[in-house]
């Protein structure tokens, strides 16, 4: 008889490959990567179907919450935009606010769910700032540019980057979904229903759904963002002082 894998067990997992991507070369880190970010797919989905045959039993279901982020600094509107996709693609609801100096942006789903948002939308934000910088640092065209300019390509840069990671998180969940199919009868159904839960939870809040708006003016800041975001850690990265803030 095989033995139970906890909540813990997958910590680890997940952990240890990320260990191996960040001493790795960028070849072998990709690999590595890409099979945490599939381990964190079934993980979520492995517990969403757990909890929908806990209730179906007539134990306690999980609660759908509401965990709200804030972001500031001269690029808050392009950080908005970036992670509200990111929310999006893991089956989350997302609504937000915006000011002169901050934005926030509030994500609902149920408890495990925004769990492993927080964990990894924090984890991105570190990210992003070093990819940022990096990529920066090489950009050939920065001297030429208006201050303005400048800013635009970087906020560009950080559009792709969150669609990379998009496209990413989309393709993991779409392969364990699949896998769960295969192999749980009437999984399909039992996530189609919980997604539905939550967006009639979120359509009860009478939230007015309005997608937060970008724009594109730099392809080659796009691009390079974009293959970035692909590339991206999904674990914790701890950074130098250097990088613990997106500059202007």
């Amino acid at each position: 008889m095989t033995s139970r894998i906890t909540h813990d067990d997958w910590a680890r997992k997940i952990a240890a490959l990320l260990t191996k991507a960040e001493s790795a070369s960028p070849e072998e880190a990709e690999a590595f990567t890409e099979q945490a970010m599939r381990l964190m797919a079934k993980f979520n989905i492995d517990q969403s179907l757990l909890d929908m045959r806990r209730a179906a039993a007539g134990g306690k279901p999980e609660s759908i919450i509401k965990y709200t982020f804030r972001f500031k600094g001269t690029y808050h509107r392009a950080l908005l935009y970036t992670f509200e996709g990111v929310a999006k693609a893991l089956g989350l609801q997302a609504s937000f606010s915006r000011y002169s100096n901050e934005s926030t942006l509030h994500i609902y789903g149920f408890e495990s769910d925004v769990a492993q948002a927080k964990l990894l939308i924090t984890s991105l934000q570190l990210q992003l700032v070093v990819a940022l910088d990096s990529w920066w640092k090489t950009y050939a065209y920065k001297s030429w540019l208006s201050a303005m300019e400048k800013f635009k390509a970087r906020r560009t840069f950080m559009f792709g980057f969150g669609e990379g990671v998009e496209s990413r998180i989309y393709a993991s969940r779409k392969l364990a979904t699949a896998e769960a199919e295969s192999t749980t009868p009437g999984a399909g159904l039992m996530l189609r229903d919980r997604a539905s839960q939550l967006e009639q939870y979120y359509k009860s809040l009478g939230v007015r759904a309005v997608k937060v708006k970008q724009e594109m003016t730099d392809a080659d800041a796009y691009l390079n963002g974009y293959e970035s975001g692909e590339r991206a850690d999904t674990g914790e990265k701890k950074l130098s002082p250097q990088h613990k803030a997106i500059e202007a």
